[in-house]
């Protein structure tokens, strides 16, 4: 049994994963960083 070539569908997939992935942990990261100003900012009254 030889090497066997990815199909196409699968480079493309694997592409769109990455992507979402990036997607998901930007937004991830995001939250983190609104929870901890928030968090900074409690003894603030006007935040």
């Amino acid at each position: 049994m030889g090497m066997r070539k990815d199909h196409e569908l699968h480079g493309r997939r694997r592409s769109r994963n990455i992507g979402v992935f990036l997607a998901l942990a930007a937004f991830v990261a995001l939250l983190y960083w609104v929870t901890i100003v928030k968090m900074a900012n409690v003894g603030n009254p006007w935040g």
